[in-house]
């Protein structure tokens, strides 16, 4: 856990080993997020970051059970 000081102007700064650990680049958009009084920063993750994730996963799975109806033939 990191300690942060909130200026005058209520600025703070991420910690650079934070910023490192979660790939954090100067003109990143983020989001703050109130959760029961704790703010969490979630990253805005580029669409192009996200290629890739699903290497290996089978296209013809079928979610839910009900969807099963639609594919049959």
């Amino acid at each position: 856990m990191e300690q942060v000081i909130v200026s005058s102007d209520y600025r703070i700064e991420i910690p650079d080993s934070l910023r490192s650990e979660m790939h954090i680049k100067p003109g990143q958009s983020v989001f703050l997020v109130n959760e029961n009084g704790i703010i969490k920063i979630i990253t805005k993750n580029n669409f192009l970051n996200l290629f890739g994730i699903a290497k290996g996963v089978d296209p013809t799975f079928i979610r839910d059970e009900k969807d099963r109806d639609l594919y049959q033939n």
